[in-house]
C-alpha cells in the first residue's frame, strides 16, 4: 500500500472528510477538513495537524481567524462569537 502524496480526498470511518495536500499519507500543506458535526477547518496542515495560518469554522455560526499550533489556537487571531462579540489578540497554547 503507497502512502498519499500531492493534492487527494479521504474519507474517515467517523465520516469526517479532508481535501488537501498529502506528504507520506499525512495532511500537509493546505486544505480543508470537514468535521461530520457541521464544523470545518480550512488553512495550513504540518505532519497532520493544524499549524500555520487557518480558519475554523464552528456549527453555530462562530469563527475563529487566525494561527495554530498543534491543532490548537495559538499566536495572533480573532474569533467571532454567535451574538456578535470579538476577541482579537494573542492565543496561547
Amino acid at each position: 500500500m503507497s502512502l498519499l502524496n500531492g493534492v487527494s480526498r479521504e474519507v474517515y470511518p467517523n465520516g469526517d472528510t479532508y481535501e488537501g495536500d498529502f506528504r507520506r499519507g499525512a495532511r500537509h500543506g493546505r486544505g480543508t477538513y470537514y468535521s461530520s458535526d457541521g464544523s470545518r477547518f480550512e488553512g495550513e496542515f504540518v505532519e497532520g495537524k493544524m499549524e500555520g495560518k487557518g480558519s475554523y469554522f464552528y456549527p453555530k455560526d462562530e469563527m475563529y481567524e487566525g494561527e495554530w499550533l498543534d491543532s490548537m489556537r495559538h499566536g495572533y487571531g480573532t474569533f467571532s462569537y454567535q451574538d456578535g462579540s470579538k476577541y482579537e489578540g494573542r492565543w496561547q497554547c
